[in-house]
C-alpha cells in the first residue's frame, strides 16, 4: 500500500491532463512521457481504491473475528502488548532511533532529488 502510494505522489509530480491541471513538473518530461505517467497515475489510483477497501475489510474482519482493535493503534501507532508479548518484543530505545534517522534521511535525500 505505501509503495502505491509513493507511486501515485511521483507520477503525479508528472501528470498532464491536457485541460487544466497539470503537475508540478511536467514541463521537465515530453508530453509522451507526461502521458505515459498520467496513464499509470489513473490506473493506480483505482488500484489504491482497490487496496484501500481490502485493507478495511481486513482490519474490520480482525475486530469482529478475532476480538482485537487495531484502529486505535494504527491512529496513535501505539498498541497495549501483555506483559510477556511486551519483553518479547522490545528493542533498545537507540536501535528504534537509529532506524528513525536512518528512514528521515532516505526521505529527505529521494524529496530532495525528486525536487532538484
Amino acid at each position: 500500500m505505501l509503495l502505491l502510494l509513493a507511486l501515485q505522489a511521483g507520477t503525479g509530480l508528472f501528470a498532464n491532463d491536457d485541460i487544466y491541471n497539470e503537475g508540478p513538473l511536467a514541463a521537465l518530461v515530453s508530453n509522451a512521457t507526461s502521458g505515459l505517467l498520467t496513464k499509470i497515475h489513473k490506473l493506480n489510483f483505482n488500484l489504491l481504491l482497490a487496496v484501500t477497501g481490502i485493507h478495511i475489510v481486513a482490519v474490520l474482519a480482525y475486530l469482529l473475528v478475532k476480538k482485537e482493535n487495531l484502529i486505535k493503534p494504527m491512529i496513535s501507532g501505539f498498541k497495549e502488548l501483555e506483559t510477556d508479548q511486551a519483553s518479547q518484543r522490545s528493542r533498545p530505545w537507540w536501535l528504534t532511533l537509529t532506524l528513525s534517522l536512518v528512514t528521515l534521511l532516505g526521505c529527505a535525500i529521494a524529496v530532495g532529488w525528486l525536487v532538484s
